[in-house]
């Protein structure tokens, strides 16, 4: 038989190639168990259940992981309360970066910066308020082996002169856990973003929690 894999450009973004050699590899682990019940010089019905219990955990502790973190309220969400409680409405935003907070534009008038973010900063006289969202950083930083270092260099860099030139509000930062700065694991790119409030003039900075 052959296998065939296209080439891709990100192989963090490939997962879905995965699709192709799981039946093989879930093959060769059974084959690999029936061996290993062989080898060890106890009873069959010790080896197996100890075996299966083995095979079984791994999967089970990044699902449950996962349960977990879907069951909870994305980031997201709790930035827009947060928003709502403490900003006026009709502020202008500036959303810097993909999945950002879903704000109502008949509330908050908003443009976005998807694709990547914004070269040229934005002005304290256009807008009042920018949320950064590190998705996107957050997915080329922890692909550092296949990822040009000088876009790792200027994704942090991005970072520090937000903070230089920017006053934080507030921020929420992306949930943790075994896995989630794997290369492969998409689950962590597309939820729960780490968010970043910024007041971009004294004026926004001081109309904070004057509802």
């Amino acid at each position: 038989y052959a296998l065939v894999a296209l080439r891709t450009i990100r192989p963090g973004h490939s997962d879905n190639l995965l699709i192709l050699v799981l039946p093989f590899i879930a093959l060769l682990s059974a084959i690999g168990a029936g061996w290993l019940v062989k080898m060890i010089p106890l009873p069959t019905h010790i080896t197996m259940p100890v075996i299966l219990m083995i095979l079984i955990i791994q999967p089970l502790v990044l699902s449950v992981q996962v349960v977990e973190m879907f069951s909870q309220r994305d980031t997201r969400h709790v930035m827009l309360d947060w928003i709502h409680n403490n900003i006026p409405y009709d502020s202008r935003f500036f959303l810097n970066g993909a999945y950002n907070v879903p704000l109502d534009i008949a509330l908050y008038p908003y443009e976005q910066q998807f694709g990547i973010y914004a070269r040229i900063l934005p002005e304290g006289n256009d807008y009042y308020y920018m949320i950064y969202s590190d998705a996107l950083a957050f997915d080329i930083l922890r692909s550092e082996s296949v990822v040009p270092a000088d876009l790792i260099t200027y994704h942090r860099d991005y970072l520090v002169e937000l903070d230089r030139r920017f006053s934080r509000l507030a921020e929420i930062h992306r949930p943790i856990w075994t896995g989630s700065d794997a290369m492969m694991n998409m689950a962590t790119y597309w939820h729960n973003p780490t968010l970043i409030l910024y007041c971009l003039n004294p004026t926004s900075c001081q109309q904070v929690g004057q509802k």
